[in-house]
């Protein structure tokens, strides 16, 4: 780029701050232009539009037995999936939750629990016709 255009893009950039007010401490954040999600430390999540900052819906469905202590959200072109981790009340075995919801309605179309570190599920999104090419769980071999 031409130093003259650099210095015009950064003279006309106005960027947009908005304050969320979240529930809990924040472990991870996934945004696109229309909204953006924070997962918590207790395994749940809040959606926010991206445009006003305001809550629009909460995933906190979570497994009962499971102490969260985080959670990983992405945002897809159609989908939001959520993975809290944990372990159970002794501390000892791994758990995780995995959800997955549309993007545009917020329904829930997947949710998987894992109680071990030996089933993994895999998902592959493709585009606009909110379907999965290709879903499925298998087992990580000792």
């Amino acid at each position: 780029l031409k130093p003259g255009l650099i210095v015009r893009l950064w003279t006309d950039f106005h960027p947009v701050q908005h304050e969320l007010v979240v529930r809990g401490s924040v472990t991870s954040i996934a945004c696109d232009d229309q909204i953006m999600v924070c997962g918590y430390t207790n395994g749940t999540c809040e959606v926010f539009n991206e445009e006003t900052g305001e809550c629009i819906d909460t995933f906190d469905d979570n497994e009962e037995g499971i102490h969260y202590t985080s959670s990983k959200v992405t945002v897809g072109e159609n989908i939001i999936e959520k993975i809290s981790y944990g372990s159970d009340q002794s501390g000892r075995a791994d758990n995780s939750y995995f959800g997955i919801w549309r993007k545009i309605a917020f329904q829930k179309m997947f949710e998987s629990v894992q109680d071990d570190e030996k089933d993994y599920v895999y998902l592959l999104d493709h585009g606009k016709d909110e379907k999965f090419s290709e879903a499925g769980m298998y087992q990580k071999s000792e």
